[in-house]
């Protein structure tokens, strides 16, 4: 008898008449997800989305990534995520993830290859734009922004929110960024703009919040906060200043 298994959708990343995903397969009850992988489908057809990398995965890096997280589409024949590695805390109960890098797949008619990203060891999320090949990314326990312009590998430093905590979930909003602030991995932050060089608080202090993310114009936005009575995640939208 087949076992019984979760699969998890995570990521969507639509483009043109295509659409990209992270599919997560975890037997009910344990304690890490056995594998996943990035697909790719027609927008018209999702039932036939094929795998263009299978996860656990063993990059040019030599890190091993548990899965793939943040995927976007870099240009119509690349796909830029983040590799993390999952991790099990039997204490606490709680799975989190360690960032690895941000890795590139490059799909073609034969076979697809992979690519890891200079400079963006320790990567925890990617936001890609708004000119091509312009990276933003946050690292693992890091209150900065970085941004890289490939295929540079030098990357240089967007934003620093110091002692406001460390910078987590960045994405694209027009040509400003927003980005998740302090609190914890698990229930979130709070979500700042960046404009300029200046840092805005969007939501309240003493809310939690995670994965933000723009509409196309970057005048609105939508993300999940955490209820800390019900313990869970709703979500909410809000025009951008």
């Amino acid at each position: 008898a087949a076992s019984e298994s979760l699969d998890v959708v995570l990521s969507p990343a639509p483009h043109g008449d295509r659409i990209a995903w992270v599919r997560i397969n975890s037997p009910i009850g344990a304690e890490l997800p056995e594998g996943g992988d990035i697909v790719v489908a027609p927008v018209s057809d999702l039932a036939s989305a094929t795998s263009v990398r299978h996860f656990p995965f063993s990059s040019p890096s030599g890190a091993v990534q548990g899965f793939g997280l943040d995927v976007q589409w870099l240009d119509d024949s690349t796909l830029a995520y983040v590799g993390v590695q999952m991790n099990y805390n039997s204490l606490s109960h709680d799975t989190t993830m360690t960032g690895l890098e941000v890795t590139l797949v490059h799909l073609s008619a034969g076979a697809n290859t992979v690519s890891v990203v200079g400079g963006t060891t320790g990567a925890s999320s990617l936001a890609i734009g708004p000119t091509t090949g312009l990276l933003h990314f946050t690292r693992d326990g890091d209150s900065r922004i970085f941004q890289l312009q490939l295929p540079d590998t030098t990357a240089t430093i967007t934003y620093d929110f110091g002692a406001l905590g460390v910078a987590r979930d960045v994405r694209v909003a027009g040509s400003r960024l927003l980005a998740v602030v302090g609190g914890s991995e698990l229930q979130g932050g709070t979500i700042y703009l960046i404009d300029g060089g200046v840092a805005t608080a969007l939501t309240p202090t003493g809310s939690f919040w995670r994965h933000p993310s723009s509409r196309p114009d970057g005048r609105a936005f939508v993300a999940e906060r955490y209820d800390t009575i019900a313990t869970t995640f709703d979500i909410y939208t809000d025009s951008l200043p």
